[in-house]
């Protein structure tokens, strides 16, 4: 028996090839090409002649996003995010917004695998467009950082710095107990880094221990946005660090820690770090290290007056 196509099936097939014109299509083939600037050139005749057509400016917005990722233009960044508004306002159907979307979650993507500074707007812009989407975005971020665990740790800062996690947990905040996991534990292996501390005569010491530092203070930071209680926490684990060296006679990376430590010290806690700093100042003079015990002793002073009897008695 010969199968029949429906009227009405007929009717859309015919109408969408309609819609298509010779420069619509010639378009669609120089952008899936590559040749981005080509394409736009046809579907700037294209929208001087169909003003309406939603998919030209969606597909504009395609091209821009192709020249963005070729040279890194925020023009093109920013024309891309203009043509796929006025695209999605001529037509908001479900398959123009699953379209867009996806773009700006490609590239977000991209971006972060590839250490763009756009990963963030581009998800932004996704769960504007779409914000159920942003449970997608939040559990893709999390696991992202999860699988980068033993990645450089430079990237990983640079990630920390971008507020990834942050945003994870805006978008779904039942991941912000996983996310304080992860920062908790990252310090942790910041702080048992010991080849580090090691080399601390080096003369690329300073960059190591600037490296560090910020990264120690990125994550407390961030963790302390989603859970204020880790802030106690991070002291705890940094003067518990700073006590474990100065054991093993290194005043030098029991110098750094303390000093991290004290940079968010509430007052309850200067005596501790009085203590330790005048005990790691100690210990420096012992070692004919009179620079570095100068140094210490200074920021156990610093710590105020009245710290000052932890300064002569505290001894660990």
């Amino acid at each position: 028996m010969e199968r029949r196509i429906p009227l009405a099936a007929v009717l859309v097939l015919l109408l969408s090839f309609g819609c298509q014109s010779a420069e619509y299509r010639q378009a669609k083939k120089l952008f899936e090409a590559g040749m981005y600037e080509e394409a736009l050139e046809r579907l700037d005749e294209e929208i001087a002649n169909r003003p309406e057509n939603s998919k030209a400016y969606i597909l504009i917005g395609h091209c821009c996003l192709g020249l963005f990722r070729d040279s890194g233009s925020q023009s093109m960044w920013e024309q891309a995010q203009v043509s796929f508004a006025r695209g999605f306002r001529l037509n908001n159907s479900e398959a123009n917004r699953e379209e867009i979307v996806q773009a700006y979650i490609r590239l977000g993507k991209e971006q972060l695998e590839s250490r763009g500074p756009y990963s963030v707007r581009a998800f932004q812009h996704a769960v504007r467009v779409d914000l159920q989407k942003k449970f997608e975005i939040a559990r893709y971020l999390l696991e992202h950082q999860e699988r980068s665990v033993c990645e450089d740790e430079e990237r990983y800062v640079e990630a920390c710095d971008a507020g990834l996690l942050v945003l994870a947990t805006i978008y779904d905040v039942s991941l912000k107990e996983r996310a304080v996991a992860l920062y908790l534990d990252r310090l942790r292996n910041c702080l048992t880094a010991d080849v580090i501390w090691k080399n601390a005569a080096d003369p690329e010491s300073l960059e190591v221990e600037t490296k560090y530092e910020r990264a120690i203070d990125c994550y407390r930071t961030r963790c302390s946005e989603m859970n204020p209680a880790c802030e106690q926490m991070f002291f705890g684990l940094l003067v518990e660090r700073a006590k474990r060296s100065y054991a093993e006679g290194d005043a030098r990376s029991a110098l750094f820690f303390t000093s991290v430590a004290s940079s968010h010290t509430a007052e309850k806690d200067g005596r501790i770090i009085a203590g330790l700093l005048t005990d790691i100042g100690t210990l420096a003079a012992e070692r004919d290290e009179a620079g570095l015990s100068l140094e210490a002793l200074r920021r156990a002073r610093e710590l105020g007056p009245s710290h000052d009897e932890a300064v002569e008695t505290t001894s660990y």
